[in-house]
């Protein structure tokens, strides 16, 4: 009996196994992977949907961005120029600003327009700081290099001013090739108010007070001055060039009268010579086309015969050349 059960068990694991066999080599494992895949699409394509929605999403997003960007932009680059146009700015100056602005952009040091709420008071501080700053550096250069000095003075607003430059010789090393290179310094050291009068003695005290106090190689490194030739300036025994000489008994110290004065002095004594009827005419027919319509008809007139459209040029008795510029316009008009 025990052996009878075992060779129907075998039978029947011997069934089964042929059976196995079988199917398998009926059933189509393309067919499974097929469906895997078809199953694996649709639970992936939900996901990649979601996805491309995103991604448009976002670029939409970016591109209102963008748009609202530029417009921002424009927005601020039209209210610039006009904060430049209201406070009298030249387009040479606008541009110069700008190019600072960019330049401080780029190197991520504009950060504080937004941190500083800049009161007057703070950008007095400032402003002073600077003053004493090119102060020092004027010092040190006039210290090292030899310097003359041209005065003038010029009344503003009814209030007597002194100007007083420095112009030397600067020598420096080129950082790239390191080969001395020399320019010619022209600096501005300082404005004296002249009150009750403007005599040699108060203009060397305003030199004095201005340039020498800076040190004592300042002094020593002066060596000449330049100035139109007005009396207390040129003046043998009680001019300024006068009093400088007694400042320095064992320098020698050259004094320049300008020579665009004098050669304007010149023209201008013989300008007084020519026959009264020429200069009459020039200021009678400058005072002719003061009127802007008669001006405007003047131009009219140019415009019809095709010849190219000029006005005259000012004549003013106070400024340099004016007479040889005015007369010049006449002639090619």
């Amino acid at each position: 009996m025990p052996f009878q059960r075992n060779i129907e068990r075998i039978q029947k694991e011997t069934t089964i196994i042929q059976t196995f066999d079988q199917n398998e080599k009926n059933f189509n494992y393309e067919d499974l992977w097929e469906s895997d895949s078809e199953d694996e699409a649709v639970t992936e394509s939900q996901p990649r949907q979601e996805d491309q929605d995103k991604r448009k999403e976002k670029i939409m997003n970016d591109k209102t961005s963008e748009v609202k960007e530029t417009k921002n932009e424009k927005e601020g680059f039209l209210s610039f120029l006009h904060t430049c146009c209201a406070l009298g700015l030249s387009i040479r100056q606008i541009s110069l600003l700008s190019k600072e602005l960019k330049r401080l952009e780029m190197q991520s040091k504009l950060d504080f327009l937004s941190k500083n709420n800049f009161s007057e008071q703070n950008i007095s501080k400032i402003i002073n700081c600077f003053g004493t700053f090119y102060k020092e550096q004027i010092t040190n250069e006039l210290s090292d290099y030899k310097y003359s000095l041209m005065i003038d003075n010029s009344t503003i607003s009814r209030t007597k001013i002194c100007a007083i430059k420095a112009r030397y010789i600067k020598n420096e090393v080129n950082s790239i090739n390191l080969i001395p290179q020399a320019s010619l310094e022209n600096k501005i050291i300082g404005l004296k108010y002249l009150e009750d009068n403007s005599t040699a003695k108060t203009l060397l005290e305003a030199i004095q007070e201005k340039v020498f106090n800076l040190g004592i190689e300042v002094k020593d490194n002066f060596t000449s001055i330049a100035y139109d030739n007005a009396k207390t300036l040129k003046g043998d025994k009680n001019g300024l060039i006068a009093l400088l000489k007694q400042e320095f008994p064992s320098k020698f110290i050259f004094g320049l009268g300008d020579p665009c004065h004098l050669l304007n002095l010149a023209i201008k004594h013989t300008v007084k010579e020519m026959p009264d009827d020429i200069s009459d005419f020039i200021e009678t027919l400058h005072h002719h086309f003061i009127s802007p319509q008669r001006t405007a008809a003047l131009y009219k007139k140019q415009r019809e015969l095709g010849l190219k459209q000029l006005g005259l040029c000012r004549y003013v008795s106070t400024r340099w050349l004016s007479m040889g510029r005015s007369v010049k316009r006449m002639l090619e008009i």
